[in-house]
């Protein structure tokens, strides 16, 4: 079905979004990208939920190919979080817009202030990430965003606080160097503070290196 692009096999296609197995959506979510029809944005806006990665980066790289005006404003308003998150990143990906930008950051930021799984917030924070920077937008235009941020740090779960401070320091936040320099000091696992050649450690040094404000020498 996906080499022979007609209006019978996308309707075919469109039954298989709803089939029961996980591997049978997938794979016509793969026939729609491949064969270049058009999907109906609420059946794919659906599957970006999946428990299944594959299935869910396929409905999200489908949804890149998918008019941004069939589905904005249903995934900015989703109650899913998961729809949300990987949808975000389809509209950075598909219209790098400002516009578009600014209204992830503020979903981001009510998000922030309701219940939210480590699993999510750790995502969420890669989506704030990937919307900054493909949405051109300056550190000092989302203050509200950046004090946010500030108050989760330093968490509990050393995941959490490497994303954290990749943003902090991106946003140059003036008020958590003395926690910066508090983590340092603490008994926390060394591999959480960045020694030399922790693939997956937090960098401490290059984030007291990049502070503006607040810190008097570099370690």
């Amino acid at each position: 079905m996906a080499l022979h692009a007609t209006t019978e096999t996308r309707e075919a296609l469109v039954k298989l979004l709803d089939d029961p197995d996980r591997g049978v959506r997938r794979k016509a979510l793969e026939a729609f990208v491949r064969a270049e029809q058009p999907a109906p944005a609420e059946k794919v806006l659906k599957l970006l939920a999946s428990d299944d990665r594959t299935e869910s980066w396929a409905a999200r790289r489908l949804l890149e190919r998918t008019k941004v005006e069939d589905w904005r404003e249903e995934m900015l308003t989703a109650k899913d979080q998961r729809v949300f998150i990987q949808g975000s990143l389809a509209l950075m990906l598909a219209s790098r817009m400002p516009k578009n930008a600014k209204d992830i950051l503020a979903r981001c930021e009510t998000l922030m202030g309701e219940f939210i799984s480590d699993r999510n917030f750790v995502d969420l924070m890669r989506v704030i990430q990937v919307t900054l920077i493909r949405g051109e937008l300056p550190a000092e235009s989302v203050p509200e965003l950046r004090d946010l941020l500030a108050e989760e740090y330093p968490s509990g779960d050393a995941l959490i606080n490497r994303e954290l401070v990749r943003l902090l320091v991106y946003l140059q936040c003036p008020n958590v160097t003395d926690r910066y320099f508090a983590f340092l000091k603490s008994e926390a696992p060394a591999v959480e503070k960045a020694p030399p050649g922790a693939e997956h450690a937090i960098p401490y040094g290059g984030v007291v290196r990049g502070e503006k404000a607040g810190v008097a020498q570099v370690l």
